[in-house]
């Protein structure tokens, strides 16, 4: 998910919440349909659009494709989950993201943390989820980008009557046209990261282990390790 944020800029939960379905692959141009859904709704409901403007198709950015996205995509499709993320889902709560957070992401930046110097606002607060999605969206702040592309991809709404009321380029030239566009402008200006890294087969762990990654800390012995105890107690019980 870090690097769907990353290369997508789509937000925490909206991510998350992808279902097998939201994942076109047989198009020209392979992408995703951020929308509502049943996986963020309760109790048969749909949710998981902020607001309308979130509602968007995204182009799958070509480095994705290159470290086999779409082959993890099948791979969930064959095990016949709905969601893109199960293991995201095992509980009745329906913040995905949040289940991320705690089980995965605090671990991945305290890792990180202790390697490389992370910044922090004036009030101390340090890099978020949310921070990627910033970030996405500080590489179209430069001369020259079009305002009503960029809010398109990060699913802000227009602004100005022309981008309110005129301008409807989804209806006049279509889907194909526009995510062709939309590929471009976000390959063009987010520089790829992952260029090293080569692709690797994909290999599910057991579902209710998928969104484990481990402290990303290491632990201090215990000092009383081997030590003789001289209390009833079992370790198990301290």
């Amino acid at each position: 998910m870090p690097l769907l944020w990353f290369y997508n800029h789509s937000c925490r939960e909206e991510t998350a919440g992808l279902e097998v379905v939201d994942v076109i692959a047989d198009h020209a141009v392979p992408h995703f349909h951020v929308r509502d859904d049943l996986t963020c709704g309760r109790d048969g409901e749909m949710a998981g659009e902020k607001r309308g403007a979130r509602n968007r198709e995204l182009p799958i950015h070509a480095e994705l494709i290159r470290l086999g996205f779409l082959d993890y995509v099948e791979a969930i499709r064959a095990e016949g989950h709905v969601a893109l993320f199960p293991e995201l889902y095992l509980n009745e709560e329906k913040r995905g993201g949040a289940h991320f957070y705690e089980r995965a992401w605090q671990h991945m930046v305290g890792y990180i943390a202790e390697r490389l110097p992370l910044p922090a606002n004036p009030a101390g607060k340090g890099p978020d989820i949310h921070s990627i999605r910033s970030l996405g969206s500080s590489f179209y702040e430069v001369d020259g980008v079009n305002a009503l592309m960029r809010a398109d991809v990060m699913g802000h709404a227009r602004e100005g009557t022309n981008g309110k009321h005129y301008s409807k380029r989804m209806a006049t030239e279509g889907l194909d046209v526009v995510l062709v566009e939309r590929r471009a402008f976000i390959e063009r200006y987010v520089p790829t990261i992952t260029r090293d890294i080569d692709p690797q087969p994909i290999l599910l762990l057991p579902l209710e282990k998928r969104s484990r990654v481990g402290a990303g800390i290491t632990r201090k012995r215990r000092s009383d390790a081997g030590e003789c105890r001289t209390d009833n107690r079992s370790p198990d019980q301290d």
